[in-house]
């Protein structure tokens, strides 16, 4: 029939024909090293941001403005007043530093809301009940 090989292969190396002696195309020669990068380049007389706040202490902010509750007729609405807010939007739980403000935010945010207060963990219920 003849060679079962097709044109796209390569013949298997014969081991009789590798010479270990042979020295590797760059053996002895040292390799260049890789051009460094250009240094960052400075902004120019633009303002620096603060420094963001770790996640843990975002909710200890005790200069948040109460906020607009949207679902007027909610649950939030009336039993969320400024007064509960000044007293509790510091807090965070323990279990997951869940705050008062994540506890609203869908009666902040949406104007078709019922209850629109939800506990984000177990310490939600103890440490924001009114």
């Amino acid at each position: 029939m003849g060679n079962a090989c097709s044109g796209n292969e390569l013949p298997a190396e014969d081991p009789a024909n590798n010479k270990s002696d042979d020295p590797k195309p760059n053996e002895g020669k040292a390799e260049s090293p890789a051009p460094a990068a250009p240094p960052p380049a400075e902004p120019e007389n633009e303002p620096t941001a603060p420094p963001a706040q770790p996640e843990e202490e975002q909710g200890k902010d005790e200069s948040v403005e109460f906020p607009v509750i949207k679902s007027a007729h909610s649950l939030v609405a009336k039993y969320v007043t400024e007064d509960k807010w000044k007293e509790l939007s510091g807090h965070e739980t323990k279990t997951c530093g869940f705050t008062l403000a994540k506890a609203i935010a869908c009666a902040v945010e949406f104007d078709n809301q019922h209850c629109g207060i939800y506990a984000g963990d177990w310490d939600s219920y103890k440490d924001f009940a009114i």
